[in-house]
Parts: structure tokens; sequence; C-alpha cells
């Protein structure tokens, strides 16, 4: 029996481009769904659906570091790549402070996507926590070096960036001949 494909929700104001991204996610495999604002995201889609959030920065109303910021406060568990065709100073830092997984500046190369999305799977995104999280219980004095609900140390941010980033350069070496 096949495991279900692995659902990206892209959050983007720009109609054109979350269309098209979907109709490329769709037709690789995954269960992919667009919505044009933070809002549209955040009625749509409960906190404890698992999947991959792609989500633009400059959006109307409420832009994607609210989003993330809301997310978090109302317990969604999946990673958030960032994608933007306006970068800032900052924007970079900012996204992953807030607990990004990826950056991406518009245009990017498909296939930029496609390994951070593969990264998130092989790293268990169904068990992805955002950083404040760890934040908070830090604060509330739970000092471990492992998660005491998971009991592992892939949950703990810096862990896990470290990790994924393992995995990318790994990816990287296995397609560049040597020499």
């Amino acid at each position: 029996m096949f495991a279900s494909p692995t659902h990206i929700f892209i959050v983007d104001d720009d109609k054109s481009f979350g269309r098209s991204l979907k109709r490329l996610l769709n037709a690789i495999g995954f269960a992919a769904e667009c919505f044009g604002s933070a809002r549209a995201f955040l009625d749509s889609v409960p906190f404890d659906q698992k999947g991959i959030a792609v989500v633009d920065i400059h959006m109307p109303e409420w832009d994607g570091f609210w989003l993330i910021d809301k997310m978090q406060e109302l317990r969604y568990s999946m990673p958030v790549i960032v994608i933007t065709g306006h970068t800032e100073a900052g924007s970079r830092d900012t996204a992953f402070q807030r607990g990004a997984v990826g950056f991406l500046q518009k245009p990017f190369n498909q296939q930029s996507l496609l390994d951070l999305i593969e990264a998130q799977e092989e790293a268990g995104y169904d068990q992805f926590e955002f950083p404040a999280k760890w934040h908070e219980r830090a604060g509330r004095g739970c000092h471990s070096q492992a998660d005491s609900s998971t009991g592992d140390l892939i949950s703990q941010p810096a862990v896990y960036r470290i990790l994924v980033l393992s995995r990318l350069i790994i990816q990287i070496r296995n397609k560049r001949p040597y020499g």
C-alpha cells in the first residue's frame, strides 16, 4: 500500500503563480492546494493538518511573516518554506528566525523548491515543531536536550536544521561529478 501524497499548501496572492505552482506540484505527485491570502489559508486548513506550507512574504492584508507567527500561535505543526519576489534586507534572516525551514526568491529554480520539500519529507515534516515552542518550554524550565514528548533530538530546532542541511549537502555532493 502506498503512503498518501504530501500535502503542499501554497499561500500567495499572485493567482497565476499559485496556479502554476499547484499544477507543477500536482503533476509530480503532491496534493497541492492554493490560497490567495493568509486568511483564506487559516480559514480552510485546520491546525492539526499535516503538510508543508509554501508562503509568500508580500501579500495584502496580512503578510507571510504574520502568517508564520499566527501559525505558531494557533499551534500549527507544519514546516514553512518562504518565497518572495521582493527580497528586502534581512528578509531571509527574519524568515528563519520566525521558524521557516527554507527561503527562495522568485523566480526560483523549481528543483530548489523540490529539494526543500524532499528534505522536509525525509526529516519527518509530520513531526515538525516551530522553534518558538522550544523557547516557550525553556521559559517554563524545560532544559533537557531531548523533547520529553518524543524522546528524540530531531524536534529540537538547531539539531533539526543541521539534519536538514546535512541531507541537502549529501544530495548536492551525490549529484555533482567529482574531479
